[in-house]
């Protein structure tokens, strides 16, 4: 009872120093949802029910950082057209379960058919959806994010975010102390936290990009508001990799000062005028890489070297004639604005001359390399490795630095 008229408090509070923040619908029966229990075989965990008789039934929370959030009703949750024909069943996971940071499931690592590692991927990715969980706001992204309550499970009470990435444990948090981080703007913080738990090598990366910023003294703009980026995805059609979504918001959208090895950090703005980052990256398969870069013979092929041989993108586009055309920003060379499913996120100046561009790092935004770093120059193109650790979108500017990448 006492968090619920705190929980009261703090909306009012929110409201009176920004009308319209928070606008939720009127409460809804406990009767109505006993009977929706009662059908589904289920029991909702009471800071919910609490929340939605005595508070609001779904509503609007406006957020500066997180945008416009649309809790969606128990009362019209039949209509919506959600999953429900498994909710009686547990939520699968006890952990976050993340693809993108290189979770998998269980015994995939010894199946070779690709078909069946997919079909098993598929059926995990269904029981996330719909086993013991209601959706509690579905954000119309191009990374389809969804926020859950579990209901059923070991994890029973708690929210969780599901989107394109995995699935995402906010660790011990109920429906209500949620609300407050939403209306607090202290979620990143928070999930923040869970990653130190869950993933301290992801963590680690984060914090590690920190220091080395606040080392080479890089003066960054100020972070991107979730709502920028969502917006950014949706007018590109494009899903951006999540790595670089932290960087956005936790480091910074872009750089006002940097070191000529990083003369120019690229911001959401920078990269806007490019109309081609949903088309597919030339590069989209493990077999297209082997078919460009490896010779006849298996070797490994050689672009521009000596000045001999064609350049990569005479090989790629042999009947373009792309040096007559207009480069279009942030694209240096006119060879470079041919590449699609891409985005310059770096570009490398010379000691004698910052603003002259000789390098450009790329950010793959899809195919099987979605969300690695490339660098690409007149001649040619090749992804940037690192035996010691991962590279992305955190770890680039410090393989630029030290590693001479």
């Amino acid at each position: 009872m006492k968090k619920i008229e705190e929980l009261k408090q703090l909306i009012q509070k929110v409201n009176i120093e920004k009308e319209g923040t928070v606008q939720l619908n009127p409460v809804i029966e406990l009767k109505k949802v006993r009977m929706f229990e009662k059908k589904y075989k289920i029991s909702f965990p009471k800071e919910y029910v609490e929340f939605i008789t005595k508070v609001g039934d779904g509503g609007i929370i406006r957020s500066e950082i997180y945008g416009i959030q649309k809790l969606i009703s128990l009362d019209n949750y039949e209509l919506l057209g959600y999953p429900l024909e498994y909710i009686d069943m547990p939520f699968p996971l006890e952990h976050s379960w993340m693809p993108d940071w290189g979770d998998t499931i269980d015994g995939i690592e010894d199946i070779e058919d690709d078909d069946i590692i997919e079909q098993r991927m598929d059926e995990q990715w269904k029981k996330i959806e719909c086993q013991g969980n209601i959706t509690i706001i579905s954000n119309n992204t191009c990374n389809s994010t969804q926020w859950k309550l579990i209901i059923k499970g070991t994890c029973r009470g708690e929210i969780w975010e599901i989107s394109e990435y995995g699935a995402f444990r906010l660790i011990k948090c109920d429906f209500l102390q949620w609300i407050k981080l939403l209306l607090t703007n202290g979620l990143d913080d928070f999930m923040l936290a869970c990653k130190k738990i869950e993933y301290p090598q992801e963590s680690d990366l984060l914090e590690g990009c920190k220091k080395f910023i606040k080392k080479e003294k890089i003066v960054m703009n100020a972070p991107a508001k979730l709502d920028e980026i969502y917006e950014f995805e949706r007018r590109h059609n494009i899903s951006l990799p999540k790595e670089y979504i932290t960087f956005l918001t936790q480091i910074g959208n872009g750089a006002k000062k940097s070191p000529w090895y990083l003369s120019k950090i690229y911001s959401l703005s920078d990269i806007e005028p490019l109309t081609n980052m949903d088309k597919p990256f030339c590069i989209q398969t493990k077999a297209d890489y082997k078919k460009v870069f490896i010779d006849e013979d298996g070797y490994k092929r050689v672009f521009g070297g000596r000045g001999e041989e064609e350049s990569i993108w005479e090989y790629l586009f042999k009947y373009i004639n792309y040096e007559k055309q207009k480069i279009i920003s942030p694209w240096v060379l006119p060879q470079f604005q041919l590449l699609c499913g891409c985005i310059p996120i770096i570009g490398k100046g010379t000691p004698s001359n910052e603003q002259d561009i000789e390098y450009q790092y790329i950010l793959i935004l899809n195919g099987d390399y979605k969300g690695e770093i490339w660098r690409i120059n007149k001649t040619t193109m090749r992804p940037i490795y690192n035996t010691e650790m991962p590279i992305n979108v955190l770890t680039i500017m410090e393989a630029i630095a030290y590693g001479g990448s």
